[in-house]
């Protein structure tokens, strides 16, 4: 072999050397990594979060404790907030059915109207009483002036005839 030959076999074995070194290290260093990141394949569905915790308990920061108003019979519910929605201030987040509410203060107004009917009937009742007893004092009264004015007049006759 010529000296050009062999000096180019060299020059081509050596970048061939060089590069598969160059591909190589590239690889290794690769695949190290992406060792060292977990990694999950990536799939559509619920996003479920778990937490494994031994005693204690677990609260949201910004949680807000909603109690159903205490009412006799049950509560039912018409309209409800969605969930996981971010519910803002003056937001309408549960409607009760209000049908037997609504019947219950019906019934109730009428009952407040009849009391008050019933309360103006005893009133003017009493004012009727109330003015034929004030009536019978006064006639009482007249009485006893009456008597007054015969005892007042007898002594007056008394001393009248024992003038005479």
């Amino acid at each position: 072999m010529t000296q050009i030959k062999r000096r180019w076999w060299i020059i081509s074995l050596l970048l061939v050397l060089v590069l598969g070194g160059a591909w190589l290290g590239e690889h290794l260093m690769h695949e190290e990594a992406e060792s060292s990141i977990p990694t999950y394949p990536v799939q559509q569905g619920e996003f479920v979060i778990e937490l494994k915790l031994k005693g204690g308990e677990l609260e949201s920061v910004e949680a807000e404790n909603i109690v159903a108003p205490r009412v006799r019979g049950q509560l039912k519910i018409v309209e409800l907030f969605p969930e996981g929605e971010q519910a803002t201030v003056g937001d309408l987040l549960v409607q009760f059915e209000q049908t037997d509410f609504q019947k219950r203060v019906m019934d109730d107004e009428q009952q407040v109207e009849s009391s008050k009917a019933d309360l103006e009937k005893t009133l003017a009742t009493h004012k009727a009483e109330i003015a034929k007893l004030e009536a019978e004092i006064a006639n009482e009264e007249a009485n006893l002036r009456l008597a007054e004015l015969k005892i007042e007049r007898m002594a007056f006759e008394a001393t009248v005839q024992k003038e005479e």
